[in-house]
């Protein structure tokens, strides 16, 4: 069984999973392209790097730029403090965690759980979001689980508002 593209914002990381009477025997996880971000860093001065490394993806700069850091700390042994690396970690999660994750929810990956594909693809799955209460809806306002999934969709107030939000930075 290959499962391939494993998410919507990259389309170059697959699943091989072997399976035999009904156990799984082995599982590879595969990279299908090469996206050459050190070809693009390579002949570069190496205090550009964390610059450059976050903008090679439009999704996950962060990540991309914290990482060439500690590439470039462990090339050159220097060692960074305990309080360093939890300053670290804490922008990490503001930058990478809360911008990335919302962006991949709502752009990415909320439009497979909307209303018009669930119902197209799933009719029984939708019938039952029509008739089931929202756990949280005195906090969300979501009444049904079909009113969650109606704002996954492009033409969703909640993903209007999240596009505006994201043209005005």
């Amino acid at each position: 069984m290959d499962i391939e593209p494993v998410t919507r914002v990259k389309g170059h990381l697959g699943v091989d999973v072997k399976v035999k009477n009904g156990y799984y025997t082995d599982v590879k996880v595969k990279i299908t392209m090469f996206r050459s971000f050190e070809i693009l860093l390579k002949n570069k001065r190496m205090n550009l790097t964390p610059n450059l490394a976050a903008k090679i993806c439009g999704v996950c700069g962060a990540t991309h730029s914290l990482v060439s850091i500690e590439a470039l700390e462990t090339a050159n042994g220097i060692y960074p403090s305990a309080r360093t690396i939890d300053f670290r970690n804490v922008t990490y999660s503001l930058a990478d965690i809360m911008y990335n994750n919302i962006t991949v929810a709502f752009l990415f990956e909320g439009i497979d759980f909307s209303s018009p594909l669930v119902a197209t693809l799933a009719p029984s799955q939708f019938d039952k979001a029509l008739n089931t209460y929202s756990t949280f809806r005195d906090v969300n306002g979501y009444v049904k689980v079909s009113d969650l999934m109606y704002n996954l969709y492009y033409k969703g107030e909640d993903i209007q508002d999240y596009i505006k939000i994201i043209n005005k930075i």
